[in-house]
């Protein structure tokens, strides 16, 4: 599995255990700022990450049709032409 890693004070604690005391087996860590991780999100090159929560929300509406990508990272409604 790769996991995301954003180097911030505030996300530290979730990271301690594998990146202070043992890692997980079978889990690679790639650290990036937030922006690149949601891109490396939205191309498949990692399993999971932490991501900026507008991004997330946008995600799902994808995922569940509600919204279509346009180019990169815009969207529109489906009912917009």
């Amino acid at each position: 599995m790769k996991l995301g890693h954003i180097d911030y004070l505030n996300s530290y604690p979730f990271y301690y255990q594998m990146l202070e005391k043992a890692g997980l087996k079978g889990v690679r860590i790639l650290s990036g700022l937030p922006g690149a991780l949601n891109r490396m999100m939205t191309e498949g090159k990692l399993d999971l990450s932490p991501i900026s929560s507008v991004k997330g929300v946008l995600y799902i509406l994808i995922f569940r049709g509600a919204l279509q990508p346009i180019r990169h990272s815009a969207v529109s409604h489906k009912s917009c032409p």
